[in-house]
């Protein structure tokens, strides 16, 4: 081949590989958020090795993996198309888009198999999915059945399924199939990628070029996050930034959330996390906010007691009365399990002047004085008020029993705490938590799984930061 040759074939490869069509492409520019999901058959094989997931997904676990094998065997046969039709479309990348609705992040962090079936069953008029696949006829039968829809096939590469409920419509370009709940919302996907106009994949060019299984953005208030701790103010969400990666054994969420407006007020509750470490390790669940939170405060200390009926007003004036003079950070330990008597403690660095109002709120219910310690009698269960190691203390355990705990070990003891917290590059935070999942789950199911989870939120002017790290 000559020079002149070669240089001519470089440029019509480069030509190809610029011009031609990408998945992102599908995306209209006026739509409010986008999920991509990279690579998902080597994140999936690395999400296996992840503690918490291969207990999900094993066979010695939930099963969920041979549940989802079941299922796609059964389509297959009643279908007549190999589910690697199928399989094969999701192990490439893929994507969800869509405008005029709001996303739980809680509940696409679902592993319930049939919330992604309803999902997909439901698509909204301005909802795309995007697919690669090489052999559209077949991944649509095998959908269709997937689904229990009847298929149409209106022209070459056009698709419609539907019963009396549903209609979804699909097309095909290139290697892609393109499904939306409304021929609208399809048409404006096929358009847009026939003559790409940036817009919202403009704006999230960022994040979608970091190296990550899940890359996600989210224009205004269409991704709802129940994360952390709320701050009230004239504050308003401008985009959120979603990043899932899978390495190094964990699996790492990671939500940047932009806001507008008092950009200052957040900054009071920023409170440092270096005492953390020093709460007994007494349960399986230890929760640090911001003393600045009290309405969270309160909340999170009497759900505690959310079987109690009547003593909830009691234990809110009480605790309440505890959280107006506390400083710094509240830590919040219990053990979360199946039995009815669970342990727990909350644990408050107190201002001296607070400590008259305290005592005479557990007068006016009754506590008694005991001297070391003030005990009040919940329902016919006794809850302890004492200071211990420069803190107050309110627990289901009296003093001499929770200075054992505190002996014993501290959550510092633990391996798995300090190393997930040293990838918190963040001294200060506005909320931490820790949750032994592995033992929740042996005391809930009686099945055994070694699963931490550590979970962090911070701001800086102008973003609030939301880490969760699963092991």
């Amino acid at each position: 081949m000559t020079t002149k040759r070669v240089g001519t074939f470089l440029i019509l490869m480069y030509a190809l590989v610029f011009f031609a069509g990408k998945i992102i492409d599908f995306v209209p520019p006026d739509y409010d958020f986008v999920i991509y999901f990279d690579n998902p058959a080597v994140n999936y094989q690395k999400l296996k090795e992840v503690p918490l997931f291969s207990f999900v997904f094993g066979d010695k676990g939930l099963g969920v993996e041979y549940i989802f094998n079941s299922m796609m065997d059964d389509i297959e046969k009643k279908s007549g198309v190999s589910k690697e039709v199928f399989l094969d479309a999701i192990s490439h990348d893929f994507l969800i888009s869509s405008k005029g609705i709001s996303l739980d992040l809680n509940s696409l962090t679902s592993l319930d198999l049939n919330y992604y079936i309803d999902l997909l069953k439901n698509l909204g008029a301005n909802t795309i999915i995007a697919l690669h696949s090489s052999s559209p006829n077949e991944f649509m039968k095998f959908v269709s059945t997937l689904l229990d829809l009847s298929l149409d096939e209106e022209s070459t590469g056009l698709y419609m399924m539907k019963d009396d409920h549903v209609t979804i419509f699909a097309g095909s370009a290139d290697d892609y199939i393109v499904m939306s709940g409304s021929k609208g919302g399809l048409s404006s996907a096929l358009s847009n990628y026939s003559k790409p106009d940036g817009g919202l994949t403009k704006e999230a060019s960022s994040v979608l070029a970091k190296n990550g299984f899940i890359k996600g953005y989210f224009r205004g208030n269409s991704l709802k996050i129940d994360m952390g701790v709320k701050i009230k103010g004239d504050i308003n969400t401008d985009h959120l930034e979603l990043l899932v990666k899978v390495e190094d054994g964990k699996l790492v969420l990671r939500v940047d959330q932009f806001v507008t407006g008092n950009l200052e007020k957040p900054k009071a509750y920023l409170v440092g996390s270096s005492d953390m470490g020093e709460i007994p390790f007494m349960g399986n669940y230890f929760v640090g906010i911001s003393a600045k939170s009290s309405a969270e405060a309160v909340e999170k200390v009497t759900s505690w007691f959310s079987g109690q009926g009547g003593e909830i007003k009691k234990m809110s004036d009480i605790v309440s009365s505890v959280v107006r003079g506390a400083e710094g950070k509240i830590y919040i330990i219990g053990d979360i399990s199946a039995a009815s008597n669970v342990t727990f403690a909350a644990i408050f660095r107190e201002t001296k002047e607070n400590f008259k109002d305290i005592e005479e709120t557990l007068k006016k219910y009754g506590a008694e004085n005991k001297g070391d310690q003030w005990i009040l009698d919940i329902s016919g269960e006794k809850l302890y008020f004492f200071s211990y190691g420069g803190h107050f203390v309110v627990s289901n355990v009296d003093k001499k029993k929770y200075a054992a705990y505190s002996r014993r070990k501290k959550l510092l003891d633990d391996p798995t705490f300090n190393y997930l917290s040293s990838f918190i590059p963040y001294k200060e935070d506005i909320s931490r938590a820790y949750l032994d999942l592995g033992d929740v789950l042996r005391k809930i199911t009686g099945l055994d799984v070694a699963s931490k989870m550590l979970f962090f939120q911070t701001y800086k002017t102008g973003e609030f930061l939301y880490i969760l790290e699963v092991m």
